[in-house]
C-alpha cells in the first residue's frame, strides 16, 4: 500500500462513521373490537407515521384526545369501514370529539408525527 493511503485510512479509523438515527417511538397501544387507546410519552423531535387497523361495528366512534405539553405537528386521521375518510383532527387539541357516520368493519387509525415533542394519549371508542 501507498503511504498516502495508509494515512488516509488511519484518519478514516478515527472517525465515527455510524448514522444517527432518529429517537425512537414506540407508543402503547390497546387495540379491541369496538375500542381503539393509543399513549406515547417522552417523544423529542419524533417523525412519522403509524397506521392500525381497528374493529368498529359502529357507523361513528368517539374520540377522546389528551395531548401533554405536545408540540410539533400531530394529526389523527380515521377511515371507516369502506375506506372513507371520517375524522382528522390535529392531537394538540383536547377535547372529546365525534367522527362523521361511517361504514361499520375494519376501520384505519393513523397517527402522523412530524417534529412531535412530549406526550399524546387518545382513545377512540365506538358510542
Amino acid at each position: 500500500m501507498g503511504r498516502s493511503l495508509l494515512v488516509a485510512l488511519a484518519l478514516l479509523g478515527g472517525c465515527d462513521t455510524r448514522v444517527a438515527t432518529g429517537p425512537a417511538f414506540q407508543p402503547q397501544v390497546v387495540n379491541v373490537a369496538n375500542d381503539f387507546a393509543f399513549q406515547a410519552n417522552a417523544l423529542d423531535g419524533v417523525n412519522g407515521v403509524r397506521e392500525y387497523t381497528w374493529q368498529s361495528d359502529g357507523s361513528a366512534a368517539s374520540v377522546s384526545q389528551l395531548p401533554s405539553n405536545l408540540s410539533g405537528t400531530v394529526s389523527l386521521f380515521i377511515l371507516d369501514g369502506g375506506g372513507t375518510q371520517v375524522y382528522q383532527h390535529a392531537l394538540t387539541d383536547t377535547g372529546t370529539f365525534t367522527t362523521a357516520a361511517g361504514a361499520a368493519g375494519s376501520w384505519t387509525v393513523r397517527v402522523r408525527l412530524e417534529d412531535a415533542s412530549g406526550s399524546v394519549t387518545f382513545h377512540v371508542r365506538k358510542p
